[in-house]
């Protein structure tokens, strides 16, 4: 949800994110064209406090070998 307000992605693109669309460094998410609803390839900012939202889900979903950021 935190990332939805923050950046306004769909929710198909969200559920669809990889752990490699994020860019933790750069502040950025990558919405690939082949998820994105018009097919474009987009990068979207993130805020700081997503960041380290996202920093945590990483770090599980690596632990369960998942390529999801959200578990399918």
């Amino acid at each position: 949800m935190l990332l939805m307000l923050d950046t306004g992605i769909r929710v198909k693109e969200t559920v669809n994110l990889e752990i490699d669309d994020i860019d933790i460094k750069r502040g950025v998410i990558v919405v690939r064209g082949e998820i994105s609803k018009t097919r474009s390839f987009r990068e979207l900012p993130i805020s700081l406090d997503t960041c380290k939202k996202f920093k945590e889900l990483i770090k599980i979903s690596k632990e369960y070998n998942n390529n999801y950021v959200f578990f399918k």
